[in-house]
């Protein structure tokens, strides 16, 4: 007899270098769909949402380098890029045949807990602008749209500058300071050393328990930085990446066999803790 799930996910958000927090999450069967500066979130009322500056642009790593006199150029490590499919054939190709990692919201906007988007400048029912980051030397399809948005540059996770006067100092961080965005609240000898991990159960109404979701796609992201990783056997995930500054947390609704769990395209939204 096929089992019946109430759809509750516990996300266990834990970072490496902090105690574990609990999310709770209500899923249902309704995709994210995507906003660039303005989204419906009800289907009637306009949200108006701040495209925030990008910390990993060429221009703002230069600018960190520049600042302690530190001569080096900075060539772009990824492209900050999004595609316009046509048909369902293109999003296919777009996501199994050029193996790219689909955000249907702009990468630089803070999403609300539980919100849905649609993408004000595209007629309901089209499909809508994915977003993503690809390689410099990627090789665009010639029958998609896309648009390139900014060059970036993502540091190595330990890359610093060690100036003449004072400390070392982080370049991702001092990215970030450059702009204006706060630290957070964390000792000095903790930063850097966050490795997002976590446990995803739904609960089992015939067994009367919560058990484990195996096998299911967990994302992490901060700004256009991004990690993607499946949980295991006992639900459990960990990052290969580590977030200096809290990413945003979502689960993706497709597994490791390639097939869609619950019929959503984007991932439930939730909000990772320090």
């Amino acid at each position: 007899m096929k089992k019946i799930y109430s759809v509750i996910l516990l996300l266990a958000v834990m970072l490496s270098s902090c105690t574990k927090d609990e999310t709770d999450i209500m899923t249902d069967d309704n995709s994210n769909a995507p906003a660039l500066a303005k989204t419906r979130s009800d289907g009637s009322d306009m949200v108006e949402y701040e495209l925030l500056p990008n910390p990993y642009t060429v221009d703002v790593i230069q600018g960190v380098y520049d600042s302690y006199n530190v001569s080096k150029t900075i060539e772009p490590t990824d492209l900050y890029v999004r595609f316009l499919p046509q048909d369902s054939l293109q999003l296919i190709a777009l996501k199994n045949d050029y193996d790219l990692e689909l955000f249907d919201y702009p990468l630089n906007i803070e999403l609300p807990e539980d919100a849905v988007y649609q993408d004000t400048t595209i007629p309901e029912g089209s499909f809508t602008w994915l977003y993503t980051t690809v390689k410099p030397d990627f090789a665009f399809p010639k029958e998609i749209p896309y648009e390139v948005i900014e060059e970036c540059y993502i540091p190595a996770e330990d890359e610093t500058i060690s100036p003449t006067r004072g400390g070392i100092i982080n370049v991702e961080e001092a990215a970030f300071l450059s702009l204006g965005y706060p630290l957070e609240e964390q000792e000095p000898e903790t930063r850097g050393k966050r490795r997002p991990e976590g446990t995803i159960r739904v609960y089992d109404d015939y067994a009367g328990a919560f058990v484990p979701v195996k096998g299911v796609k967990i994302r992490c992201h901060r700004f256009i930085k991004w990690s993607t990783t499946f949980t295991d056997e006992s639900g459990h995930y960990t990052m290969d990446s580590k977030f200096r500054f809290g990413p945003h947390y979502a689960i993706v609704f497709d597994n490791r066999k390639g097939f869609d769990i619950w019929g959503n395209w984007g991932g439930a939204d939730c909000t990772g803790q320090s």
